[in-house]
């Protein structure tokens, strides 16, 4: 209720208590507020009457009293309370209100959990938001949004390599508006591999670690380890096994680093245990007919071996022994053997001997020549290898009796009643020097016929026999012309002068 209204009916009230009646309510919703206007009927009886009747007279006149004749008497206001008015007789007008602001949703920065690799698994870590709010996500690379990677979770790929990674959260909640957050960027993101280690585990030899394909630019630092105990001093990308590896397993560990990436360290698949290998060879003389063996050399204890024997490079047939005799296949070729080591739990090891030189061409000597003192007895060497450069050795009953380059013998009279025999030796640069034996020769022995020396008249011992050439006449010791015929020849028997075509003299 106004405070105009209070008061106008605040003064009606106050004049019907003046009067002591209250006839009735002037109609004052036409008049103007600040001068109203009151009917008043004039009292006719006393107080009391009327408070007895409470009607006033029907022939009392009308008295309208204005406000010169009547005095308005000092009247306190009485409290009016709303509860005084009902709603039919005032409605008080709304005040205009501001519509109150829709609430949002609390929220957290999100965390990411997980490192910065390609295809690892990363985590967004929301935080506290408003209870029963609904939360989305979107994953993002350098900024922009990865497509379908809309879940709490999400697994780095190789297109996001180089890459940081960010996760956004939106929160929503029916009567709230939405709100959205966003995640601190990762590192960028470091593609890795896991290394491989080359080369055979065997002592002595040597291994290299083979990061595989990272981030470009990455930096690489290597530590070896031998039965996952790193081995002192081992930081290089190759590792010699030495003698305290033997019968150990080995891996290495390379970390790789770039600025602004992550740092990773992956470990390769160890190897199998060091064994000890020896050295393979080959022994024998390699020349047709000869036997060569394979010589494995120290290897792990219980290792068990097998064999391949091969020339110039070529498996030969049926060659898996551990010795081999040279046929003439392998002439002109070099001979080697692998010897294969197995042992469970370490590595199967193959070692190739170094060649042997090639097995020479060659033949056996034979001697031409008349086997007869004073003959000229020559040795012929056969088909050897193209280039083959030779000596001889002359021997007369086992007994050395000329040796050099030459390839002849002139026989003596030292030679008489002895077998000869030659060696040939024949070499050449990167063959195996081959020597072979001629058979021996029948025993040495006279001529048949000779020429007396130095114009002798008498013909030698052992042919005592004189031809006259002149008269194709042979003459025998005891003779009656043998003092006195110079001989052109000597014969050792009757038999060879008529051989030659001499007839025997008549005394």
């Amino acid at each position: 209720m106004t405070a105009p209204l209070r008061k106008h009916i605040g003064v009606v009230l106050a004049t019907a208590l003046t009067f002591g009646f209250m006839s009735a309510v002037p109609a004052y919703a036409t008049e103007s507020p600040s001068e109203p206007a009151v009917t008043v009927v004039e009292e006719t009886t006393s107080t009391a009457q009327s408070a007895e009747t409470d009607v006033p007279d029907p022939e009392a006149p009308d008295v309208v009293a204005t406000e010169a004749d009547v005095q308005e008497p000092e009247v306190t206001e009485p409290e009016v309370t709303e509860s005084d008015v009902t709603e039919s007789e005032v409605t008080e007008p709304e005040e205009p209100t501001t519509p109150e602001p829709t609430p949002a949703v609390t929220s957290s920065v999100p965390k990411i959990s997980g490192s910065a690799f390609v295809g690892t698994k990363l985590t967004a870590k929301p935080g506290t938001w408003t209870e029963g709010a609904t939360l989305r996500y979107q994953w993002l690379a350098d900024g922009a949004v990865i497509a379908s990677a809309t879940k709490s979770t999400f697994t780095i790929a190789a297109a996001q390599s180089g890459k940081a990674i960010s996760v956004e959260v939106t929160g929503s909640k029916a009567g709230y508006s939405d709100t959205v957050e966003t995640s601190a960027a990762t590192l960028r993101v470091m593609s890795f591999a896991t290394p491989k280690v080359t080369g055979t585990a065997v002592y002595g030899s040597k291994l290299t670690a083979k990061p595989g394909t990272w981030t470009s630019g990455t930096r690489f630092a290597y530590q070896w380890y031998a039965n996952g105990k790193s081995i002192k001093g081992a930081t290089k990308s190759t590792l010699k096994l030495a003698s305290a590896q033997k019968g150990k397993k080995i891996t290495v560990r390379v970390t790789g680093s770039k600025v602004g990436h992550p740092t990773k360290a992956v470990t390769s698949k160890s190897t199998t245990k060091v064994a000890v290998a020896g050295r393979a060879k080959a022994t024998g003389s390699a020349l047709v007919g000869s036997k060569l063996t394979a010589k494995p050399g120290t290897w792990t204890s219980g290792t068990k071996f097998s064999y391949q024997w091969y020339a110039n490079g070529k498996a030969i047939s049926k060659a898996q022994k551990s010795t081999f005799k040279v046929t003439n296949s392998q002439r002109d070729k070099a001979i080697t053997v692998k010897i294969t080591g197995k042992k469970s739990g370490y590595t199967t090891v193959a070692k190739t001997s170094s060649p042997i030189k090639k097995v020479p061409r060659s033949a056996t000597p034979a001697i031409s020549g008349t086997k007869t003192l004073g003959s000229t007895l020559t040795a012929k060497t056969g088909t050897w290898s193209k280039g083959t450069k030779f000596t001889y050795r002359w021997y007369a009953n086992g007994t050395l009796v000329k040796s050099g380059a030459s390839s002849k013998l002139k026989l003596t009279s030292s030679h008489l009643g002895k077998s000869i025999k030659v060696k040939v030796t024949g070499k050449k640069g990167g063959y195996t020097t081959a020597t072979t034996t001629s058979k021996a020769t029948a025993n040495i022995t006279y001529p048949s016929r000779t020429t007396p020396s130095g114009g002798s008249w008498n013909c030698p011992a052992w042919a005592p026999i004189k031809g006259n050439a002149s008269s194709m006449i042979y003459h025998v010791p005891g003779g009656a012309f043998y003092s006195r015929t110079n001989p052109e020849e000597c014969f050792s028997t009757p038999r060879a002068a008529e051989k030659a075509g001499y007839r025997a003299s008549l005394r």
